[in-house]
């Protein structure tokens, strides 16, 4: 069993100059490997139980936090860790970060839905802001109170470019 980890120890150490995204698949293969080898029986041995995953302490189950995630996972623009937006989140909000969890979350779905509808009507639709920016100006702000698009007179036709 020594030896098989050895082995796959190894055929990562080849890697270890890697890029950082592959070097955090590397992380993950890590640890798949030592459910893998906690998980091999040598003959007359007890089955070792499975490793169960591990939420990072800084992850933790709050209702509050639990909306920032979700607006995380959902906000489809250019963003960072989900921790390090949480972070900056936190510090640029420090009296009342946990009031506007759910906040942020709330008008992130009411304005992505207004891009939608605007883009279905042919209306502008400006490129969505990085996450960063977002937090920075609190744009959730004007997402509130963002009005629906009005559709366009259908009685005076579109001039057509030639």
């Amino acid at each position: 069993m020594a030896s098989k980890r050895k082995q796959l120890s190894a055929a990562l150490e080849k890697f270890k100059g890697a890029s950082a995204r592959a070097r955090l698949e590397m992380q993950d293969m890590e640890a798949s490997i030592d459910e893998i080898v906690s998980l091999l029986v040598e003959p007359g041995e007890e089955p070792k139980a499975a490793k169960a995953k591990q939420v990072p302490s800084d992850l933790s189950s709050d209702e509050d936090e639990d909306w920032f995630w979700a607006f995380h996972h959902d906000y489809p623009g250019t963003k960072r860790s989900a921790r390090t937006e949480f972070e900056l989140f936190k510090t640029r909000n420090r009296a009342d970060w946990r009031a506007l969890c759910r906040t942020i979350a709330l008008a992130l779905t009411k304005h992505l839905a207004w891009r939608k509808a605007a883009a279905a009507i042919d209306e502008f639709v400006p490129e969505l802001q990085h996450m960063q920016t977002v937090i920075r100006n609190k744009s959730w702000e004007a997402w509130e109170l963002q009005k629906p698009p009005k559709a366009k007179h259908a009685s005076r036709p579109r001039p057509k470019l030639t």
